[in-house]
């Protein structure tokens, strides 16, 4: 058998099996409008003016056909990122135009971040956001303060600088 070398290396990941969506109240989806769950999706990196946004340009087989689409993903949505080389040509036309990961271990290193660290946190007092785990601290030290889980939803942990409230002991 012959080793074939791939195209390039890129990350993948899947689609969640359940999404929330936030329309009108909390509406639960069995994968997304373009794409089943489970559907591997291949994940191009974070740039320009989406860069921090948690939006991916994704391409997969998309959900009514065997064509494959290139569509922006909210990374929330996605699962079980790693990395994986592209031997398929069709895939590879895809990538076209679009920026490509530089080496395998820089897609190694963002994976393990964003499996590690799926939600988003946000302070009362500043729009500074960092990355948490699920489930999330109760609270974080951050710049000598001390901030408290305040709320949390499928999408991001609001944390603030007030305690939580005491219950009276009976």
């Amino acid at each position: 058998m012959v080793d074939v070398e791939p195209f390039c290396w890129c990350m993948v990941a899947n689609v969640a099996e359940l999404t929330e969506h936030q329309d009108a109240g909390l509406e639960l989806q069995r994968g997304l409008k373009h794409f089943s769950p489970s559907t591997k999706l291949w994940v191009l990196p974070e740039r320009g003016r989406g860069y921090g946004t948690g939006q991916l340009v994704t391409i997969g087989r998309h959900r009514g056909s065997s064509r494959y689409i290139r569509i922006v993903v909210a990374r929330r949505h996605l699962q079980r990122f790693r990395a994986q080389g592209v031997y398929s040509p069709a895939v590879y036309r895809s990538m076209q135009y679009m920026p490509l990961w530089p080496t395998r271990d820089e897609i190694e290193r963002q994976a393990l971040e964003w499996n590690t660290y799926p939600l988003e946190a946000r302070f009362d007092d500043s729009k500074t956001v960092v990355m948490v785990t699920t489930p999330p601290p109760l609270d974080l030290d951050r710049d000598g303060h001390r901030y408290y889980l305040a709320r949390l939803n499928g999408r991001r942990v609001s944390n603030s600088s007030l305690p939580p409230p005491t219950e009276p002991v009976l």
